[in-house]
């Protein structure tokens, strides 16, 4: 929440693991109260493609707001 906009219910990650150059991981935990459990393939909970591709976004914004931020920090001022 410190890094992207988002806030519940659209908010799909739970926890940033890592965070390195050239790899981030993510977790996100799957519980039975999730909204869209219900109503998507009743007995079946089937993450919606489009879900999936919404939380591959978020990890995405992570990542590049944290290469941009570590770049920032690395420039050196030369007069």
């Amino acid at each position: 929440m410190k890094i992207i906009p988002h806030r519940e219910s659209f908010l799909f990650l739970d926890e940033v693991v890592s965070l390195n150059e050239g790899k981030d991981v993510v977790k996100k935990r799957v519980g039975e109260d999730e909204f869209w459990v219900k109503g998507h393939f009743p007995n079946f909970a089937v993450c919606p493609g489009v879900l999936a591709l919404e939380m591959l976004a978020q990890a995405g914004a992570i990542y590049i707001l944290y290469l941009r931020k570590r770049r920032q920090d690395c420039i050196v001022w030369r007069g």
